[in-house]
């Protein structure tokens, strides 16, 4: 896009078109692969809905164990709102 925008700038249609041509294709794939990740996610049933698996760890524990703070799976009062849905 950045050179899109250069392109036009220098009045060069021709490369304008071609880097625009170039965005949409990656725009596309890009939105192609994300179509496939979606279809996964809702094939295993975790989209937010009726038949929702609410059964993963807790954002929390999992972040915080890569921080090497493991509190919030250990505390009650640290446990948030993650921890109480599950």
């Amino acid at each position: 896009m950045a050179f899109a925008v250069h392109a036009a700038q220098e009045t060069n249609t021709q490369r304008l078109f071609r880097f625009l041509a170039i965005t949409i294709l990656f725009g596309l794939a890009f939105l192609a692969v994300k179509g496939v990740e979606y279809h996964e996610d809702i094939a295993e049933h975790l989209w937010p809905g009726p038949h929702f698996r609410a059964g993963a760890a807790a954002p929390s524990a999992i972040f915080g164990s890569f921080m090497g703070n493991d509190r919030c799976s250990r505390d009650p009062c640290h446990r948030g709102y993650w921890a109480a849905s599950t």
